[in-house]
């Protein structure tokens, strides 16, 4: 568990720098009101979505949500949908802090109740939606690797969104012990990169693969998943994560999932339903017809970033 525990403490370490100064720069955004200082509001943003990236990747599920909570109501404000006024920069200030103590805190951050916070970022940006949209559930898509194994379920209006912009929509299997540790890469660093390229739709640890204490497989890897749209075709993607390309799966237009590389001939198609709960998170049962695929082995080496 030593690498577990110091990609843990990595994460930590560079959370708790982005938010070194997000009090005195909330207060500033306050103080320029309805006069946007982009660059100040950028500073934050960029501060919550790297928290909510790496927590996505370590399975710090509140850390996570709280994350993207504030970085949906700091985007309205950037795009000048909402106007900073002393009391949502309250409720970011409270978020803030209680984002610090989950981080400060974090082997229980899953346990602790953040519904309070979650609620009141949550009304920020539904007061500010327009009323014709707010009674309206957006139809979901379910996306998950061959076999049912760990998915995500994302608006279908996002994924058009980002096919609009010209970019393809990839699912990657990754290991953050050989991935990311291994390569002495930090973790929110990584994700930088990542963002430069695309953008991070999603991320989650997949649990069930990593066994238990008793089995050795526990002590070596940690398997995440990506859900990931990026203008790098399926000829080239693999060089973006240096990763083989049977571990990357692309969002066909047909809306089957189909991989990069030869190792999986099958197509998965992904499975459309109306759930409010756009956070939610859930794959398709297991085809007892399919085979378990196993990933193939990882490549040699990949430069540190």
């Amino acid at each position: 568990m030593k690498q577990d525990d110091e990609t843990l403490q990595m994460y930590v370490e560079e959370s708790l720098e982005h938010l070194s100064d997000i009090e005195n720069d909330l207060l500033g955004i306050e103080q320029a009101g309805a006069n946007i200082d982009e660059e100040l509001v950028n500073k934050v943003f960029r501060a919550a979505h790297s928290i909510k990236g790496g927590a996505g990747f370590m399975g710090l599920t509140n850390i996570r949500d709280l994350a993207h909570k504030m970085e949906n109501v700091l985007g309205m404000i950037r795009s000048r949908e909402m106007v900073p006024n002393p009391e949502i920069v309250n409720i970011l200030l409270l978020a803030s802090d209680t984002l610090r103590d989950l981080i400060n805190n974090v082997s229980n951050s899953n346990e602790i109740d953040i519904s309070q916070h979650i609620e009141a970022l949550t009304q920020l940006a539904s007061n500010q939606a327009p009323d014709e949209g707010k009674a309206v559930s957006p139809r979901m898509i379910d996306i998950s690797f061959p076999g049912g194994k760990i998915g995500f379920t994302v608006p279908e209006e996002q994924i058009s969104a980002l096919r609009k912009q010209g970019k393809y929509i990839y699912l990657v299997q990754l290991d953050l012990v050989s991935d990311i540790h291994s390569r002495d890469k930090k973790l929110l660093n990584a994700i930088g990169e990542l963002e430069k390229s695309g953008t991070i739709m999603d991320a989650a640890v997949d649990t069930e693969a990593v066994g238990t204490l008793e089995e050795d497989r526990f002590l070596n890897q940690l398997p995440f998943a990506i859900l990931y749209a990026s203008i790098l075709d399926d000829t080239i993607i693999d060089s973006l994560f240096e990763i083989d390309k049977n571990r990357i799966f692309q969002l066909a237009e047909d809306m089957t999932i189909r991989s990069v590389g030869p190792a999986f001939p099958e197509e998965t198609p992904a499975v459309e339903r109306v759930n409010k709960e756009t956070t939610a998170k859930k794959a398709p049962a297991d085809n007892p017809d399919m085979k378990e695929e196993k990933a193939p082995p990882l490549p040699a080496r990949m430069d540190a970033q």
